[in-house]
């Protein structure tokens, strides 16, 4: 998985939410910040000061503190919506399925409005919920440099909270809140490696049946002729109407391999040729680790093996 989507780095992120929100509601039930939305929020002053010469340890609390909080939070859901936009096809191989619910995804070449567009035609809402999320996520450390307001006064100058800019923000953590129970992954996202690379993908197919070509017939995936176009490859792909599962498959080399194949195959003799599902469980993973209250080896059986 994505380092963002391990289960303590979601349990930190958590914390530092519900801390948030307990310090601001906690504010508002003192009305502490109701007082301060017309008020000066602080007595301490600069004698004799212009406003441009403000005490940098109060800048850094006042301004850039909150700028930095909301923009973590922003960093945070970028990663969320990339960690789904590249798990989703093989999300869409849990069970087995045709190419444009797959293989034929492009989410993580998509342009980010596009994405949730797609996402909610194709019924894939966590990646539709998580773009849309991500792309939201840009405003609240904009408007959050103006949560707290520099205010002169006769003596130098104290500081008010901005009615819109707070509840804005406030708003914006409670959907963070929320949005963050559903961002931990179910087992069909829970991949046993990230994909981050090109390599990454082809460590998941490179002994498919996908890529084997026989003298009698070339791999779906494969250039049939002279001059094809991408546009070509996959309607190739579209036509040959075959579906793909993400699991334990017997590879082109005979051996067993964690990827994703042909759901069903037919052998030299006639036999049918299934995948064995994969089925990591919803067991607690850290970053680093391969730490699962369900046992590895029950997860992933003897892992590659000759037979």
């Amino acid at each position: 998985m994505h380092p963002a989507l391990y289960d303590n780095s979601l349990t930190f992120v958590a914390v530092v939410l519900v801390s948030v929100l307990a310090l601001i509601i906690a504010g508002l039930a003192s009305h502490w910040i109701q007082k301060a939305f017309d008020a000066s929020l602080t007595a301490s002053t600069m004698k004799s000061l212009p406003i441009s010469a403000i005490n940098p340890i109060e800048t850094v609390r006042y301004h850039l503190s909150p700028v930095l909080l909301m923009s973590f939070f922003s960093w945070f859901w970028g990663n969320v919506d990339w960690f789904y936009r590249v798990t989703q096809p093989y999300a869409g191989m849990y069970h087995a399925a045709p190419a444009p619910s797959n293989l034929m995804l492009d989410y993580p070449s998509c342009p980010a409005v596009l994405i949730t567009i797609k996402a909610l035609k194709n019924h894939h809402w966590r990646v539709a919920l998580f773009s849309a999320i991500s792309l939201l996520s840009v405003i609240p450390p904009v408007v959050a440099n103006g949560v707290f307001n520099d205010v002169p006064t006769s003596t130098g100058f104290s500081y008010n909270i901005q009615r819109l800019n707070f509840w804005v923000c406030f708003v914006a953590l409670i959907i963070y809140l929320v949005a963050l129970v559903v961002a931990r992954p179910t087992p069909a996202y829970r991949l046993p490696r990230a994909v981050q690379t090109f390599s990454d993908v082809l460590s998941y197919c490179y002994a498919s049946h996908i890529h084997e070509n026989r003298p009698d017939r070339k791999s779906t995936f494969s250039i049939q002729e002279v001059g094809q176009t991408k546009r070509d490859l996959e309607s190739q792909v579209y036509l040959a109407k075959s579906q793909y599962e993400f699991g334990f498959y017997r590879g082109i080399d005979g051996c067993d391999h964690l990827g994703f194949d042909y759901a069903n195959r037919v052998d030299a003799k006639g036999r049918q040729i299934k995948i064995t599902k994969y089925d990591p469980g919803w067991g607690f993973r850290c970053a680093g680790s391969t730490a699962w209250f369900k046992d590895p080896q029950e997860i992933l059986g003897e892992g590659e093996r000759s037979v």
